[in-house]
């Protein structure tokens, strides 16, 4: 009995022998998910065709330090990781036999940065400025006001309101949870108004226009720009001479630098106020005084070629030709009904008198006459000098328009050609070394 219980523990011993030589040359398979945030890569485990029974023992390195390992383990993942390259071996074991399998394997860093560029606009009337951020790269997903003179808390928005001006701190989240601060100064813009009354412009006899311009204050080199925060509401209240009840117009002005309101046109001095409200709240007045009287036609006579002149006539609503020289072409009395901006040209005047009868804006006739006078123009002349056998230099004096119709051969210009451009405003030129020869000139 004793001898066969001892063969068989040596059987048993000789198995457990063979087994423990035999053991398996497994596979290892390592697999990554790249670093997209900061240390969230990750490497992933596996082996096959092991012994059973064996024991898997994870050893990993990031290179070059293959001295010491950044884990041993037994699980089949690792987390955590940046970007780099990683050595894993894996060992596998059954009593004191052990056999090894490693694999290499880079972890690329696969994420993009956050960057932005913070834009404003500038605090106007108060507590109404913003800050936009505008991403350059990467993914924002919350935005914050982290330090200044207003705090906000996380927001998905990309644009903070309301905001009084200072410096502020803005921290952006992108979708790793990482925060990037920047710095920013959100300015107030000035909003003070300077107004200047205009020359009032009558625009009927019963009525005449007032109004101002609008312009901001010049800003030193360390302020921002002034500004016209619109609408601006204007109140113009009319106080009629004499006494009796003011007259108020009401408008709104949206934008440009100024504004104008018609208003009744009374002979004697009166007053006028302007009350504008910008669009702050901010409240402006102006006075002024009107002291106008009708304005009467007048006229100018102007030139008009060499035998005719025109004659023009201002604030005017009609004007009637009454008499005219026998030279006249057309039949009298003729009307001249063309009135622009109370204004009537009358053109092609030969010399003479003629007796026009204007009636100004208010229906009031003046009579005028007017004798044309057309001063006879000088004859062109000519001067020669620098003659020699060769060449001779010409001034034309007394010109309005030249042509040379003919010229020698050799003077190598294609006639006919036109030199009015080359008279100056003396009304003469000059020709400089001109090859001895007959010109023609018209």
């Amino acid at each position: 009995m004793d001898n066969l219980k001892l063969r068989f523990s040596l059987f048993f011993l000789l198995i457990a022998q063979l087994t423990y030589s035999q053991l398996s040359n497994f596979i290892l398979t390592v697999t990554k998910t790249n670093e997209t945030c900061t240390a969230n890569g990750t490497l992933n485990f596996s082996v096959s065709d092991t012994t059973p029974g064996s024991v898997i023992i994870y050893t990993i390195y990031r290179l070059p330090n293959t001295t010491t390992p950044i884990s041993t383990q037994s699980t089949s993942n690792l987390s955590g990781l940046v970007a780099g390259v990683y050595r894993v071996i894996a060992t596998q074991s059954i009593g004191n036999q052990n056999g090894t399998q490693q694999q290499d394997i880079t972890i690329n860093y696969s994420g993009v940065t956050l960057t932005y560029q913070l834009t404003s606009t500038n605090e106007i009337c108060g507590n109404d400025g913003t800050i936009t951020v505008n991403v350059n790269t990467g993914t924002a997903v919350n935005y914050e006001i982290i330090a200044g003179p207003m705090i906000r808390p996380l927001q998905t928005s990309n644009i903070f309101t309301g905001l009084t001006h200072g410096v502020y701190q803005i921290r952006v989240f992108d979708n790793c949870e990482e925060g990037v601060v920047q710095t920013y100064t959100l300015i107030q813009s000035n909003t003070n108004l300077i107004f200047t009354l205009v020359n009032p412009v009558f625009m009927s006899c019963t009525t005449v226009r007032i109004g101002a311009n609008i312009s901001t204050v010049i800003p030193n080199t360390n302020s921002p720009p002034g500004v016209i925060k619109y609408p601006l509401q204007v109140i113009t209240t009319v106080f009629p001479p004499g006494g009796g009840a003011s007259i108020v117009y009401n408008q709104t002005i949206n934008s440009g630098n100024g504004f104008n309101q018609t208003i009744t046109y009374y002979s004697q001095p009166y007053n006028y106020t302007f009350t504008i409200t910008d669009g702050c709240g901010t409240v402006y007045n102006l006075n002024g005084t009107l002291q106008l009287a009708i304005p009467p036609s007048s006229y100018q006579v102007l030139p008009q070629g060499c035998t005719t002149k025109q004659v023009r006539f201002s604030n005017v609503s009609s004007v009637s030709l009454i008499t005219a020289p026998s030279s006249y072409p057309n039949p009298l009395p003729q009307n001249f009904s063309s009135v622009t901006n109370n204004t009537v040209t009358v053109p092609n005047l030969l010399a003479g008198t003629y007796v026009f009868n204007a009636i100004n804006i208010c229906g009031v006739q003046q009579t005028y006459s007017i004798t044309i006078i057309i001063t006879p123009f000088a004859p062109p002349s000519t001067t020669v000098y620098n003659v020699n056998c060769f060449t001779g230099s010409l001034l034309i004096f007394d010109i309005q328009q030249l042509i040379m119709t003919s010229a020698l051969a050799s003077y190598g210009v294609a006639m006919p050609h036109d030199y009015t451009s080359i008279i100056n405003s003396q009304k003469y030129t000059g020709f400089v070394n001109l090859p001895v020869g007959t010109y023609t000139f018209s």
